[in-house]
Order: structure tokens, then sequence, then C-alpha cells
């Protein structure tokens, strides 16, 4: 059922109001506003960040001449094994961001033998090398439908933010790099709040930006993080998508609705204008 009281539609009928009402399968609600998490609801999430991975983790093992032992103590840090390309929902590398990852790779260097504060710089180092070393365009891809349905909600007047665990320059390059920047009024990365998804900051940033109530925004992503922090935030709707590393029954306990991508989404108008 479509989350629009009976008063609100007497509104719409008698003012001409026009109310866009966002549909996710059988779920629908009315909204102004989609804030979408990047890594896995936007950006093919394993086909970027492992790569990523495996060249910090090389690079790291090799910089320090340590065995290759640490590769293996890198992966169960961060929740991840490359040569399955498994990814944990719950990982550091899923549901955390970049300074979870610094923690967790420096004390792994530090149980070797490194020295705390050198292995905090040494993985920053390796992230600025990466800037350049990793081929970020080949294989950057955003899901099959993005590029169509933000162009619907562009035409419909629907505002758009980002709110990711990665950087908000790290995020704004990405979208840049495939033609999508123009698609969003704003970018919400880790690096402008104190504290990052599950908590509301993010969310409620990005409502404030986009000059929406919380109640006016739905919220859309991978992983379980991006629904409690919708939750938190007191969003219309939390979304849930299956292009990146939790399952399906994960999201269905928080989630209002659970698609398999942002191309199924669909938009409906309500009134008459």
């Amino acid at each position: 059922m479509v989350h629009v009281s009976f008063d609100i539609y007497i509104c719409i009928y008698r003012r001409g109001y026009l109310v866009q009402v966002l549909k996710a399968g059988d779920y629908s609600t009315a909204c102004r506003a989609i804030l979408f998490d990047k890594d896995g609801t936007l950006i093919d999430f394993k086909n970027m960040w492992l790569v990523w991975l495996d060249y910090m983790f090389t690079a790291l093992q090799k910089e320090y001449q340590l065995t290759k032992n640490i590769i293996k103590d890198f992966e169960e840090a961060v929740g991840v094994k490359l040569d399955k390309r498994w990814v944990a929902s719950s990982g550091v590398m899923a549901s955390g961001c970049m300074d979870s990852l610094r923690r967790s790779m420096a004390q792994c260097l530090a149980a070797y033998g490194v020295d705390p504060e050198e292995a905090v710089s040494g993985f920053d180092v390796m992230v600025k090398a990466s800037e350049t070393e990793v081929d970020w365009p080949a294989i950057t891809h955003p899901v099959p439908g993005l590029e169509q349905f933000l162009y619907k909600l562009k035409d419909r007047g629907i505002k758009v933010a980002v709110t990711t665990a990665d950087t908000t320059s790290r995020a704004e390059d990405t979208l840049c790099s495939l033609g999508l920047a123009s698609h969003f009024d704003a970018v919400v990365g880790a690096d402008r709040v104190s504290s990052t998804k599950p908590a509301p900051d993010m969310a409620l940033l990005a409502c404030e930006l986009l000059d929406v109530h919380p109640m006016d925004a739905v919220v859309v992503g991978d992983n379980i993080t991006d629904m409690q922090m919708g939750k938190s935030a007191g969003v219309a709707g939390v979304i849930g998508v299956l292009t990146g590393v939790c399952q399906v029954s994960q999201l269905e306990a928080l989630a209002d609705a659970v698609v398999d991508s942002v191309g199924e989404l669909k938009l409906e108008d309500v009134g008459q204008g």
C-alpha cells in the first residue's frame, strides 16, 4: 500500500499537486528524495574492491618484505577471500569505512613486527599509490539499469544523494568517471560525519543538503547498515538490493522491500497536474 494518508490525497486532488511514488515490488511509498549507497548498490562492489584489495595486500607485503602468510591474515581481518571472490556481509570491507580498513590492516602489520605508526602511514602511502597504480576505469562498472533510472528521477524532479562509507572525494571521482555525477545533488562520504553507518548521521546530512525532511526520503542500499541508518534517521522507507554482499534473508529482516537491483525500482505519479 502507498504510504500516503487519506488527508494528503484530498489535498493532492483539490490543489492539483503531483506526488511521486517509488515502487519496489509490491511495496510503494511517496518520496521527494532517494539516498543511495554507492558500492554494491550503484557500483559493482566485488569487481572493484576485490581488485583494489589484491593490490593493497600484495603492495604492503612486498613493501615490508613479509611472508605471503600475511595476505591470509589481511583477508581474515577485513572479511574477504580473494580466490573465492567472497566478502563477509558483516566484515570490515563490506560495512566499514576506510578508517576501519586502515586500523585492521595496520594491526596485521604490527603483529608481524612493523611499528604501529609506520603501519598506519604505510597503509596511507599505498592507498595514495593505488589511485594511479590501479586501473579504476577498467574495474568500475554501474549496476544494470542504473543510468536509465537516474534519468527518470531527474525527469520527475526527485532529489538524489549518495551516502557512502567511502570518502566524499573518491565517491565523486567514481561518479565522474562513469559520467553519472550530474544525476546527483549531494554526496556524503564517511569523512563528512562524526559517526558512519549504521548511525543516522549520513542520511540526516544528506536530507539537510537536499532540503527535504527525512520522512520524504527513501534509503536504497545493499547492506543491513544502510537499512539501520535509514530506520534510525526516520526516513519514509528503506529498500534493499541484492547487487552487493548481503543475502535476501539478511535484508528482509530490516528492509521494507528487497529487489534484485536498482533497475527494478519504478516511479509512478499520484495526483493530477
